[in-house]
């Protein structure tokens, strides 16, 4: 829930695939690719929110189940950071639903006014997000961008990610240690 009389959050859902960890588009689960690998920045985001907001994983994979890939995250060693994960498997509904999200916030105990959620695709993740009352942040890696209307924030890399929550009131910049990365 978010703290009374103000707008911060105390969960951050963040979609799995080239969020934070590479979707190479090999078959079968990311726990089992001989390779895996996690976004730039996505290790060090995770550390500096330790502690002062639950990060979640979002997955759109209908095939596995989130055990799978917690598997995948522990590869990468992300899955220390990660309080639950959860895919469309698990939730019963596609990810580009808002159903997906109210889903989640059912298993999660939260509210959409305490989460925001954090993906890479404007179609399938920031909308129906969106659409379900979550605040959004769209992950346009790099140079890839564009117009965002429905968006409350646009990154273009994760250690962007703890400063535009914090200009957007979202997260209490006092709280957050110093990690030597930022916009």
């Amino acid at each position: 829930m978010t703290e009374r009389g103000s707008n911060r959050i105390t969960t951050i859902i963040f979609v799995w695939a080239d969020t934070l960890m590479r979707d190479l588009r090999l078959p079968g689960p990311m726990a089992a690719w001989a390779r895996v690998e996690a976004v730039p920045g996505s290790k060090e985001v995770l550390l500096a929110l330790e502690g002062t907001v639950e990060c979640c994983v979002a997955s759109g994979v209908r095939s596995y189940a989130g055990n799978d890939v917690r598997e995948a995250l522990e590869r990468v060693d992300l899955a220390r950071h990660i309080t639950h994960v959860d895919t469309a498997h698990d939730l019963g509904a596609s990810k580009s639903d808002p159903a997906y999200y109210h889903a989640l916030l059912a298993r999660l105990g939260a509210t959409a006014e305490s989460c925001v959620m954090v993906g890479d695709s404007y179609e399938t993740d920031v909308l129906p997000a969106q659409a379900a009352g979550l605040r959004t942040v769209w992950f346009a890696e790099g140079d890839r961008g564009g117009h965002a209307p429905d968006a409350d924030a646009v990154i273009h890399s994760l250690g962007e990610l703890i400063p535009t929550l914090e200009r957007l009131g979202l997260l209490s910049p006092p709280t957050l240690p110093s990690r030597g990365f930022g916009a």
